[in-house]
C-alpha cells in the first residue's frame, strides 16, 4: 500500500507539501496540484484516516446513539443526519441502544471506545432515565447534540421536535371534524419522554373543548403495526368505542387500520385514525393516513451546525432550536362521523 513519502518521491516535492496539498488542495500551486494527483492516481493513494486523525487531532466521524432502526420515522431521521453528514465530509457511526421491543441495552456505553474515537455525539434515544445526566457529564469533554428531544435539555446542545403540539393539531383536526370519543394510542409506556410531550398535547385538546379525558380512551402497545391492532381490538370492543384513534405513530396506524377493515368498521365514516411522523406508510396506505410531518433535513443542518460550533468551544452556553410538526390531512380522517 502506497504511502505519502511514495507520492512526495513519485511528484518530486517534501512529504510535507503533499501533506498540504491532502488538507486543502487549494493551499497549493495548480502546477504542484497536478503533479501531486497524478502521483497520487499512478500509485492508488488513499490517506489514511487514523494517520490524519493523528495529525489533525479529529476523526471527521460522529456517533448516532439511537433507540433503534425498526421504525421508519428513525430510518428517514438517520437518512437526513447521514446526508448531512456525507455532505460535510464526515462519517456517522450509529449505535444502537435498543435491542427488544421494550426491551432496553443497559450495556449501551456512553464512554466506550466508539465514544472516544469521535468528534461529537448525537443522542436520539427516548428513555427518561439517566440519558440526560449521561449527556451532561459526556458534554464536559466532547460535542453533544439531544436531537428530537421533546424539549431543551438542561446544560446540552438540543433540536427539540415538538411532539405536543403536533398530537394538539391531531386531536384538534379530530374535534373539528365532530368527533367527542377520540382515543388515544401510545407507541410507548408514558416514562418515555416523547410519549408524555404527546400525551399532554391529546389531553390539552380535549380539555381545550371542554370534554373529560377518559382514561377508558387510552391504551399502551409496542410500537408496531401488531400492536396497533391489538391496541384498537381493546378499544373497538368498548361498550362505547372511539370514534377516532390518534395513534403514536404511523406503524401503529397501520395496525389500527388493519383492525378496522378485519372487521367491517368503515373507515373514516365509522373511525377516523391519525398517525404520526409521516412516513412512507401514511402515504401508501389505503385510505391514507392523516399524520405529522417533521423538517427532518432542516433539523439535521441545525444538529451539525451545533455540533461544529461546540468543537470550538465547549464551554458556551447551550443552545436549543425547536421545529414544529405541520399536518398532513389525508382521508383517514377526512370525513365527518355518521351519526345514526
Amino acid at each position: 500500500m502506497a504511502a505519502i513519502k511514495d507520492v512526495a518521491r513519485l511528484a518530486g516535492f517534501s512529504p510535507a507539501a503533499v501533506s498540504k496539498y491532502l488538507k486543502n488542495p487549494d493551499s497549493v500551486r495548480p502546477t504542484t496540484r497536478e503533479r501531486i494527483e497524478a502521483a497520487i492516481a499512478e500509485l492508488n493513494y488513499v490517506p489514511s484516516a487514523a494517520a490524519r486523525a493523528l495529525r489533525t487531532g479529529k476523526s471527521n466521524v460522529y456517533l448516532l446513539m439511537i433507540s433503534h432502526l425498526r421504525n421508519p420515522e428513525f430510518v428517514e431521521e438517520f437518512q437526513a443526519l447521514n446526508d448531512e453528514a456525507n455532505r460535510r465530509g464526515f462519517s456517522l457511526l450509529v449505535q444502537p441502544a435498543r435491542l427488544e421491543e421494550n426491551e432496553w441495552n443497559e450495556n449501551v456505553d456512553f464512554y466506550g471506545p466508539a465514544v472516544q474515537q469521535v468528534d461529537g455525539v448525537i443522542v436520539m434515544i427516548a428513555k427518561a432515565e439517566g440519558v440526560l445526566e449521561q449527556m451532561q457529564r459526556m458534554s464536559k469533554n466532547l460535542p453533544v447534540v439531544a436531537y428530537g428531544w421533546p424539549y431543551a435539555c438542561p446544560g446540552v446542545d438540543t433540536v427539540v421536535k415538538d411532539m405536543e403540539d403536533g398530537v394538539r393539531k391531531l386531536t384538534e383536526h379530530l374535534l373539528e371534524q365532530g368527533h367527542t370519543r377520540v382515543a388515544y394510542v401510545s407507541d410507548h409506556h408514558e416514562r418515555m419522554l416523547p410519549t408524555k410531550d404527546k400525551m399532554d398535547g391529546y389531553r390539552s385538546a380535549l380539555r381545550a373543548a371542554g370534554l373529560r379525558v377518559d382514561p377508558e380512551l387510552f391504551q399502551v402497545t409496542v410500537s408496531s403495526s401488531d400492536g396497533g391492532y391489538r391496541a384498537a381490538e381493546q378499544l373497538m370492543t368498548l361498550p362505547e368505542p372511539p370514534t377516532a384513534i390518534v395513534c403514536g405513530n404511523d406503524v401503529v396506524a397501520v395496525g389500527v387500520l388493519k383492525y378496522a377493515k378485519e372487521h367491517d368498521i368503515p373507515v373514516p365514516e365509522r373511525l377516523a385514525i391519525t398517525g404520526q411522523d409521516n412516513t412512507y406508510l401514511a402515504s401508501m396506505s389505503s385510505p391514507g393516513i392523516t399524520s405529522t410531518d417533521a423538517p427532518d433535513e432542516i433539523m439535521a443542518v441545525s444538529a451539525f451546525d451545533m455540533l461544529a460550533e461546540r468543537r470550538k468551544d465547549l464551554s458556551q452556553p447551550p443552545h436549543c432550536v425547536v421545529y414544529h410538526t405541520q399536518l398532513i390531512k389525508r382521508e383517514s380522517s377526512l370525513h365527518a362521523i355518521a351519526h345514526e
